[in-house]
C-alpha cells in the first residue's frame, strides 16, 4: 500500500501557509482602504448621488463577472497543472490564449455596456442620471479584467503577492489619493466616477510593467504570438472555464437573492437591517479564502505529479487550522450577535441579530467541511460545481418566497442557511466519491468537541452576568486561552503542525523554538 510523502505534505503546506498569511494581510488592507474611501464618498456626494455611484458599480461588476468568463480559476488551474507536468511550452500556451481570449471579451463587453447604458438608466431603472457613469464606468472593464488575469497567472506560479500590491493596495490607494484632489479642488460628482476607472487604469498599467519585467526573467511564458498554435489548449481553457462562470453568476445570485426579495417582500428598512449584518458574517469566510487562493495553484501541481494521498492529507490539515481560526470569532458571533451589531453599527442594528447567527452558522458549516468546491475545480469537475450552485440558488429562491413574509429577515437567513449547507454537502459527498478525500479524522474531531463545548461554556456565562462589549472582549482572550490549553491536553496536535510553526518561525524572523518543544511534547 502507497504511503503519504511526509516532505511532500511539508512542502506544499509551507507553500499554502505561507500564501494564506500573505492573502489574509490583503484582504485586511482592502478593508481598511475600503472603509476609509466609503467614508471619504459619503461625505462629499448626496445621497441621491452615493446610490447612483453604488447601482453603476454593481451593473459594471456583474458585467466584469461575465467577461472574465471563469478565466480566474481556469488559467491558475492549468498553469500550476502543467508546472507540475514541467510542460513548459504549454504553459506558454495557457498564458498567450487567455491573453488574447480575455482581451476581446473585455473589449466587446465593454462596447456592449457602452451601448446598452441608455437603455438601462432609462428603460430598467427609470433614471437617466446612470447614463453617464455607466458609460465611463464601462471603459474600466477590459482593465480589470486583465488585472485579474495577471494575477491568475502570477497564481499559477504560487506567487500572491501581486494580489496584495496591486489589487488590494494600489487600486484602492489611487482611488483614494483621487477622491482626495477631487475634494481638495471641489469637482463635479462626475470626476469622482472618472476617478474609479482613472484608478484601475493606472493600476493595470503599473501591473503590465511588472508582469512584463517577470516575464523576462521566465522566458518560456511567451515564446508563440500565433493564435493558432494554441487553438488546442484555448478550448481547453474554455470548456474547463465557462461552467465556472455560470458557477460565479450563481453565486452573485445567491447573494443579491436575499436583499432583492426582502425589498420586494418587505421595507428598505428591513434590507437595511440584513446587509448590516452581512459584512461582519462576511470575515468567518476570510480564513477560507486566504488559504483557498494558494489552495488551488498548489493543489493542482500535486494532482499532475499524482500526488493524491498527500492532497488528501493537505486538506485534512487546511481544514483543520482554518476551523481553528475561525471558531473562536464565530462562537462570539453565535453567543453575542446583539453585542457585536449594537456596538460596530448602532443600537438599531440589534434587530438583526438573529440574522448574524444564522447566516454565520451557515459559513460555519462550509468551514467544517473545507474547501470543497475549490478542490472539485481542481480535479477538473467544474460542471458538478455549477450544477450544485443551482441547486443552491433554487432552494434560497424557494424558500425565500415562503419564509420572508411570514418571518422577515429571519427567514431569508434560514434560506441562506439551508442553501449554503445543501452546496457545501452536495460538494463534499462528489468530493468523497472521486477521491476519497474529506477533513473528519479524530484529530480533527477534537477541536469541534472542544470548540462546541467552550460555545456552551460561553453560552451559560452569558445566563449569569451581564455581558458589555468590553467584557465580551475579556470573555474571548479567556475562550482563546482555554481553546489552545484544551488542544493540546487532548494531544490534537500534529507533526503537521510544528511544520506551519516553523514556516511562521521562519517568515517572521523570531525564536519559536519553546512553542515548537511544547508542541511536540503533546503530540
Amino acid at each position: 500500500m502507497k504511503k503519504i510523502n511526509r516532505d511532500n505534505v511539508n512542502i506544499s503546506l509551507q507553500k499554502i501557509a505561507k500564501g494564506s498569511g500573505y492573502i489574509f494581510l490583503g484582504i485586511i488592507i482592502s478593508l481598511v482602504f475600503s472603509f476609509f474611501g466609503r467614508i471619504l464618498l459619503i461625505r462629499i456626494v448626496t445621497p441621491q448621488e452615493y446610490g447612483i455611484y453604488s447601482l453603476s458599480l454593481v451593473i459594471v461588476s456583474i458585467s466584469t463577472t461575465i467577461a472574465i468568463m471563469g478565466f480566474n480559476e481556469g488559467v491558475t488551474r492549468y498553469v500550476s497543472y502543467y508546472r507540475g507536468k514541467n510542460e513548459k511550452k504549454k504553459i506558454s500556451s495557457v498564458i498567450i490564449s487567455s491573453l488574447l481570449i480575455q482581451l476581446y471579451t473585455g473589449i466587446v463587453i465593454s462596447f456592449f455596456l457602452y451601448i446598452l447604458a441608455e437603455y438601462l438608466s432609462v428603460a430598467i431603472f427609470h433614471d437617466i442620471s446612470l447614463l453617464n457613469p455607466l458609460r465611463i464606468f464601462a471603459f474600466s472593464i477590459p482593465f480589470m479584467v486583465m488585472i485579474n488575469l495577471f494575477i491568475s497567472i502570477f497564481r499559477g506560479f504560487d506567487n500572491v503577492k501581486p494580489k496584495i500590491i496591486f489589487q488590494d493596495f494600489f487600486r484602492t490607494f489611487f482611488l483614494i489619493l483621487l477622491l482626495l484632489i477631487i475634494i481638495f479642488l471641489n469637482l463635479d460628482f462626475i470626476w469622482i466616477i472618472i476617478s474609479y476607472t482613472v484608478s484601475i487604469i493606472i493600476t493595470f498599467i503599473i501591473l503590465l510593467l511588472y508582469f512584463l519585467k517577470y516575464n523576462n526573467k521566465k522566458s518560456y511564458l511567451i515564446r508563440r504570438i500565433l493564435f493558432k498554435r494554441n487553438l488546442p489548449i484555448a478550448k481547453k481553457l474554455i470548456l474547463f472555464s465557462l461552467p465556472l462562470l455560470g458557477f460565479a453568476t450563481l453565486n452573485m445570485v445567491m447573494d443579491w437573492t436575499d436583499t432583492i426579495m426582502i425589498g420586494f417582500y418587505k421595507s428598505s428598512e428591513m434590507v437595511g437591517l440584513y446587509n448590516g449584518a452581512i459584512p461582519l458574517v462576511q470575515l468567518i469566510k476570510s480564513g477560507l479564502i486566504a488559504a483557498g487562493f494558494i489552495f488551488v495553484p498548489v493543489a493542482s501541481n500535486m494532482i499532475a505529479k499524482d500526488q493524491f494521498l498527500e492532497l488528501g492529507r493537505i486538506y485534512q490539515l487546511v481544514t483543520k487550522w482554518i476551523f481553528s481560526l475561525t471558531i473562536p470569532f464565530a462562537t462570539i458571533f453565535i453567543v453575542y450577535p446583539n453585542i457585536i451589531l449594537t456596538f460596530l453599527m448602532g443600537q438599531s442594528y440589534g434587530a438583526a441579530d438573529t440574522v448574524l447567527r444564522i447566516i454565520t452558522i451557515g459559513y460555519l458549516i462550509h468551514i467544517i467541511l473545507g474547501l470543497n468546491g475549490m478542490s472539485l475545480m481542481v480535479f477538473g469537475k467544474t460542471k458538478y460545481l455549477m450544477l450544485a450552485s443551482l441547486v443552491g440558488a433554487i432552494i434560497n429562491i424557494i424558500l425565500n418566497i415562503f419564509l420572508i413574509p411570514v418571518y422577515s429577515i429571519i427567514g431569508a437567513a434560514i434560506a441562506s442557511l439551508v442553501a449554503y449547507a445543501t452546496i457545501n454537502i452536495l460538494n463534499s459527498y462528489k468530493l468523497y466519491k472521486i477521491s476519497s478525500i474529506h477533513p473528519l479524522t479524530k484529530k480533527y474531531l477534537k477541536p469541534l468537541l472542544i470548540s462546541i463545548f467552550l460555545l456552551m461554556i460561553i453560552f451559560i456565562i452569558g445566563k449569569i452576568i451581564t455581558v458589555t462589549f468590553w467584557i465580551l472582549i475579556l470573555l474571548f482572550v479567556i475562550y482563546i486561552t482555554l481553546y489552545i490549553i484544551l488542544i493540546i491536553l487532548t494531544k490534537s496536535l500534529e507533526r503537521e503542525d510544528i511544520e506551519m510553526v516553523k514556516t511562521i518561525e521562519l517568515k517572521l524572523g523570531i525564536n519559536l523554538n519553546f512553542i515548537k518543544r511544547l508542541m511536540e511534547k503533546f503530540i
